[in-house]
């Protein structure tokens, strides 16, 4: 099956799943992509990690960084983006806290306390990457 397809069932598939801090948000989001998409189980590295966001950001400032989970599993940084690319993840920073976004036809999808958001990848872009920290691309 065609993986951005496969992308989009994913996408879809977590669109109403209630957030979970540990179990069901951003990172998590995005480990499971990764897990889904090449058949690994990297998400056990991070889920059930953390309980609040105070201990999130604790975990991810003492025991394994957003950029350094990305690393891990192969991911590097794309410089100067002009289009995002299906599967690039997006690591942006709101309120000293990162989120890790999914891109899905130039939209950035991620899972915060609010549910499912959606942003135009143009939005990131035409921002001169104030909030985009990384792009992120196998």
């Amino acid at each position: 099956m065609n993986t951005t397809l496969i992308l989009a069932k994913y996408i879809a598939s977590n669109t109403f799943k209630k957030f979970v801090v540990g179990q069901q948000d951003c990172m998590t989001f995005a480990t499971r992509w990764h897990d889904e998409r090449f058949g690994t189980t990297r998400t056990n590295s991070v889920a059930g990690k953390y309980n609040s966001p105070r201990s999130a950001l604790k975990f991810y400032r003492n025991y394994i960084s957003v950029s350094a989970w990305f690393t891990m599993c192969g991911y590097s940084v794309i410089e100067d983006v002009e289009v995002f690319k299906d599967g690039d993840f997006v690591e942006t920073m709101q309120v000293g806290m990162p989120l890790a976004w999914i891109v899905l036809n130039d939209n950035c999808y991620t899972i915060d306390d609010t549910g499912m958001q959606c942003v135009k990848g143009s939005a990131f872009r035409e921002s001169n990457h104030t909030h985009t920290l990384k792009v992120w691309r196998q």
